[in-house]
């Protein structure tokens, strides 16, 4: 009798019909954590020899030339506080990324479709705009406008593309642009 015949007997005598799902999830983790860890320090490996490169260091802090910075880039990752803006609605700011589909399942991002769309329709030149708008206190700062809004030029296409957002609670508001520099 080899090894995993005695692991598969042991496996069956003690956790019975939970041992065919036990012995699964033990080979993914076999496998998935040494190909973690050589991810990790391939990443090390990279960042190090980016440091010869720029003939600086390096990552080198952590363990005896760096080689436990991996394991601290880990940590600090699962560790990382969430930041959450001060006027924010909690709840809402922590449950946004997730849509849904009635009786289906969830999705991507609900902030997927503005991006989506600024990639598609932002080609060019960033514009320097400015907003008159009503405003709001922050905590940081004062006066701080409703509206906000970002544009391209595309000398090519001759088109200029604007994007607003409205972040008054409950009021809509409307927005007249003025196009000045632009000839026609």
């Amino acid at each position: 009798m080899n090894f995993l015949d005695t692991v598969q007997s042991y496996g069956v005598q003690y956790l019975g019909g939970l041992w065919p799902l036990v012995w699964t999830l033990v080979k993914i983790v076999c496998i998935t954590l040494p190909v973690m860890g050589c991810v990790a320090y391939l990443t090390l490996w990279e960042r190090k020899m980016i440091g010869w490169m720029h003939v600086r260091l390096g990552p080198n802090r952590v363990g005896p030339a760096g080689l436990l910075q991996p394991i601290a880039d880990a940590l600090k990752l699962l560790l990382k506080e969430i930041i959450i803006p001060a006027k924010a609605n909690k709840v809402l700011f922590v449950i946004a990324p997730i849509m849904t589909e009635p009786g289906g399942a969830a999705w991507r991002q609900t902030i997927y479709y503005p991006y989506y769309f600024a990639s598609v329709f932002g080609r060019g030149t960033a514009l320097n705009l400015s907003v008159k708008s009503p405003g709001y206190d922050a905590e940081h700062d004062d006066n701080v406008p409703f509206i906000d809004i970002a544009g391209v030029h595309d000398e090519e296409g001759g088109t200029a593309t604007f994007f607003a957002v409205n972040r008054h609670p409950t009021d809509a508001l409307t927005l007249d642009l003025s196009l000045q520099g632009f000839g026609g």
